[in-house]
């Protein structure tokens, strides 16, 4: 709960922040939060409690390192109605190892540059 607390406070992206603390990307978390004192504090107790957890490794496994990002998907439909599916046949292959980090599905982690407030997205349609 912490963490998520966390999250919230910091507005951070919430899938980018798993990938932090599981050090899958080398973002620093301490940029990441804006050395926030209380997410620091809980990221080490998270640092003890992975020194203690031997199955670790395996819980890698859990979160994909790469999503559906809205924007991506939304870049890939406006190129192949411009005729390009090169952004489409990137996202498909990408998307097709979601737990396997690479130099190409790097640009994947990371949400939107600029967050429209206004913005809906409905799921299932």
């Amino acid at each position: 709960i912490e963490f998520l607390e966390r999250i919230e406070e910091n507005k951070l992206d919430f899938t980018k922040s798993f990938l932090i603390i599981n050090d899958d990307i080398s973002d620093d978390y301490s940029s990441w939060v804006e050395n926030d004192t209380r997410a620091l504090n809980w990221y080490q107790k998270l640092q003890l409690r992975k020194e203690k957890n031997a199955k670790y490794e395996t819980s890698k496994l859990i979160n994909p390192k790469v999503i559906p990002r809205n924007h991506l998907v939304e870049e890939a439909i406006l190129s192949a109605y411009e005729d390009d599916l090169k952004p489409f046949e990137n996202l498909v292959q990408i998307l097709q190892k979601p737990f396997l980090r690479t130099t190409d599905s790097l640009a994947h982690t990371n949400p939107p540059e600029r967050i429209d407030k206004n913005y809906q997205t409905f799921c299932g349609t």
